[in-house]
């Protein structure tokens, strides 16, 4: 488990390759790609068993916990809905995700998904010189690569930011 502690933490994304692609090649629109592109999303992880995590996304509005080696009915929201096996690798260091695309709208809001049904999904992470690398990789695409850097003490809390941004203060 002391290897995968290295994941405890809250990580704010540093920078990212291919998402504009990525999202393109699903069919987002310019408009929403552009907006897509400014937000920086914070991830929480929590291990909380050798064979479990809790996952908080600031990006995705998720709260979930994640098991390892059983397939679980799993939402990406707004990019796939489906099921999903996640490993780690103690060697590597490495948590691998593999989703299956079963369904064509979220099961909890209804709205339909980006990536389509019958596609399958990867998701590494892995902590390489204190940052998580995260690649995602769907068969037909260029992978999307995402940086976080682990948050410090000079950093604002997101309910810090909220205010600032409605005080209209610069």
């Amino acid at each position: 488990m002391s290897k995968l502690k290295e994941f405890n933490g809250t990580w704010i994304q540093e920078s990212q390759e291919g998402r504009d692609e990525f999202l393109k090649f699903f069919g987002m629109n310019p408009i929403m790609r552009k907006l897509a592109g400014k937000f920086k999303p914070r991830i929480t992880i929590k291990v909380i068993a050798d064979n479990a995590y809790r996952e908080q996304s600031s990006a995705l509005e998720l709260d979930r916990i994640i098991l390892f080696d059983q397939e679980i009915e799993n939402e990406i929201p707004r990019i796939a809905c489906g099921m999903s096996t996640t490993t780690f690798d103690q060697s590597s260091k490495q948590l691998f995700m593999k989703f299956r695309c079963t369904e064509k709208k979220s099961r909890e809001t209804s709205d339909k998904c980006l990536i389509p049904v019958g596609q399958s999904l990867t998701r590494t992470r892995q902590i390489i010189d204190n940052k998580m690398i995260q690649i995602v990789i769907v068969d037909g695409v260029s992978p999307y690569k995402v940086v976080y850097r682990r948050k410090n003490e000079l950093d604002k809390d997101e309910s810090e930011e909220s205010e600032d941004e409605g005080s209209g203060h610069d």
